[in-house]
């Protein structure tokens, strides 16, 4: 199948379960997922807390990227 604007968010996981499953995902997500944690780390967007009763956390949020109408990543 060839990834194209129309066609990107049927193929989008909605978890990182789905993802890494997923022939289209599955070989660069670990990399990814690291690369985007280490920025964030490198950066102190965030701190790693206990997370209080009753919340939920942030989910992983996956799109394909395109650069003028070709899928780039």
């Amino acid at each position: 199948m060839v990834i194209t604007v129309e066609n990107a968010e049927r193929i989008e996981p909605e978890s990182i379960k789905t993802a890494m499953n997923s022939p289209y995902w599955k070989h660069e997500i670990k990399q990814a997922a690291q690369a985007e944690l280490d920025v964030m780390n490198n950066y102190n967007v965030f701190a790693r807390v206990i997370l209080p009763k009753g919340r939920k956390p942030i989910q992983w949020v996956f799109k394909c990227k395109f650069e003028n109408g070709v899928f780039a990543k």
